[in-house]
């Protein structure tokens, strides 16, 4: 048969903790001419036996060889590495006489092991350190014999190898070689042709120099440093401190900027103040029961520089509540699979009777992606306990007490690992620890933070135009940016105008497009537009009817009339999108 393999010295798999048998693709005569080595992680490199360690089969066929390693145990493990190569014995033990018979099938054979041999010689060739094909040099050889401590270098005098000393893995000249040897400093100064030309090669003149680095060390000196403040060169030697540079911000709407549902959240409000409620925009209220606590933008108690903040104030007394924002699969995977880290200012009331206890958490969910838990707690241990969170979310911190003061301080988790295995999902959780608070009190939570990295860089504030943006892929609504839903406003109102059509009554239809791309296709909700009521719409004969969606898409709505509207009028209503997770 003839020789086709172009694999000209073995072929090497990695282990995977599964496979256990290895084709080959060149062919040999007996089992005993195939060679196995197992490579460590190390690199240390063991010959397997034959029959003890691994077999082989169809090696007599090219492109058939397959071996079984191990025959026991465990699968070769990662890391590990198999190379299956030929091993002839380099004999020719084909006796072909004169005037004998011819055979093909032997002078073949006898050639396939020729070539065998060859091309198990061309492995070990191409192993080896060669010479350029251009290169002129010929009879190249090791000029003298190893020796310890020395490492092997070319001579291009003699065309020969020398020894060589080294120095941490870096070969050194004569010159060099005499520095070294020197026993004292002294004397290995006059050998680099004295102390001024010493100073000179490595740029310490005196008068010049040193004299530039002394003044850039008297400016270190000089620098007092600053929180969240890095040094810089505002000039030459003199140094200035700067803000340290800010990572982009996970969270959205940090401080409660924006409230397109309201700004104010109680018992009595839509939406209510009650358990897994979306309140300001991408705040979700978790508490143990509803009207536990009253919640509000805060624009008079915030932190240095910042517009507002998130004011949370007791109604039930002796319950604990949580602030927490949910991640989309999008902006988690960002920091899945590495570090992560929380920061935020807080402070309690000043008359506060007995809530002074904040935790907080980096949370996962390891199941399908953004089809969430909203409700993230599943049961409210009490104080000096974490919550029990709900089923697929996972603490990746250990939460602590965060004691609160009057004043805002600045609290941080940092450097932590979203290593929970399959999560897709993201969350923070702000909760109260206390389960004696009493009504009345008050917390207040802004500048929240979430960022990719080992350490919590400060709050970047955010133009309002961009709060706005990536709050209305979640949330969007005709009313105006301050107009709660539900309110009784015509700004923003979508108008059209009906005709006959559809089931032989007038009929309206137009489409409502989102102020952004949003998350997924939305929960649709349509307000009247006089009366705050859900479902209709008016026209301009004062006519009421209900309105329907037929088709609702990420981009935007199709918006069609379910009843009879007055012909030839103008339709007009709000509509709300919800995309929330």
């Amino acid at each position: 048969m003839t020789i086709q393999s172009t694999v000209n010295d073995g072929i090497t798999y990695s282990g995977n903790d599964s496979a256990t048998t290895f084709a080959f693709p060149f062919k040999v005569d007996l089992n005993t001419q195939i060679e196995v080595v197992i490579r460590d992680a190390l690199g240390v490199e063991t010959t397997a036996v034959l029959n003890t360690d691994y077999t082989v089969a169809g090696f007599t066929v090219e492109g058939s060889g397959v071996v079984t390693y191990p025959i026991s145990g465990d699968p070769l493990a990662t890391g590990k590495k198999i190379t299956i190569k030929p091993k002839m014995d380099f004999l020719q033990s084909t006796d072909i006489r004169n005037q004998g018979r011819f055979a093909p099938e032997i002078h073949e054979n006898a050639f396939d092991t020729l070539m065998m041999h060859i091309k198990e010689l061309k492995g070990e060739i191409n192993r080896t350190i060669q010479f350029k094909k251009s290169s002129e040099i010929t009879g190249a050889e090791f000029g003298v014999d190893p020796e310890d401590g020395k490492v092997v270098a070319w001579d291009g005098v003699t065309g020969k190898t020398k020894n060589v000393v080294a120095v941490d893995s870096a070969l050194v000249t004569t010159f060099w070689e005499t520095i070294l040897s020197n026993t004292n400093l002294a004397d290995s100064i006059t050998d680099l042709g004295g102390a001024a030309d010493f100073r000179a090669a490595i740029g310490a003149i005196i008068g010049t120099d040193v004299q530039a680095y002394h003044d850039n060390l008297a400016a270190v000196a000089g620098l007092v440093g600053a929180t969240d403040k890095i040094p810089y060169f505002s000039s030459a030697s003199a140094l200035g401190l700067s803000k340290l540079p800010a990572n982009p911000n996970l969270i959205i709407n940090g401080q409660g900027l924006i409230g397109q549902r309201g700004t104010t959240f109680n018992s009595t409000t839509t939406p209510a103040n009650s358990d897994d409620t979306y309140l300001l925009d991408r705040m979700l209220l978790l508490s143990d029961g509803n009207d536990i606590v009253d919640v509000s933008q805060e624009t008079t108690e915030v932190p240095s520089g910042a517009y507002s903040s998130i004011k949370f104030d007791v109604e039930t007394a002796n319950k604990q509540f949580a602030y927490c924002q949910i991640l989309e699969a999008k902006d988690a995977a960002k920091i899945i699979g590495g570090t992560a880290s929380l920061s935020f200012k807080a402070k309690k009331g000043g008359s506060n009777a007995t809530l002074e206890t904040l935790r907080a958490a980096i949370i996962s969910w390891d199941s399908t992606a953004d089809s969430v838990t909203s409700d993230v707690i599943g049961t409210w241990v009490g104080g000096g306990t974490d919550p029990a969170l709900a089923t697929n979310w996972t603490y990746e911190n250990t939460p602590s007490n965060l004691t609160l003061t009057t004043s805002f301080q600045t609290f941080k988790i940092e450097n932590i690992s979203i290593d929970t295995a399959s999560t897709n999902n993201v969350a923070v959780l702000i909760w109260c620890d206390d389960t004696d608070a009493t009504v009345g009190d008050l917390a207040y939570i802004g500048d929240i933070k979430l960022e990719d990295g080992p350490i919590a860089t400060p709050y970047e504030f955010e133009s309002i135009e961009d709060v706005v943006r990536r709050s209305q892929r979640f949330f969007s609504k005709t009313y105006d940016l301050g107009v709660a839903p539900g309110t009784i406003n015509s700004n923003g109102r979508i108008l059209t105008t009906s005709g006959r059509g559809f089931t032989g009554g007038a009929s309206m239809a137009t489409h409502w497009t989102y102020p952004v791309q949003m998350r997924t296709a939305p929960s649709i909700t349509f307000y009247h537009p006089n009366d705050g009521g859900t479902g209709d719409w008016r026209d301009s004969g004062a006519n009421d009817f209900a309105v329907t969606a037929p088709t609702i898409g990420d981009c935007n709505v199709a918006i069609q009339s379910s009843g009879t509207v007055t012909s030839n009028s103008v339709a007009y209503g709000h509509v709300i999108a919800d995309a929330e997770l």
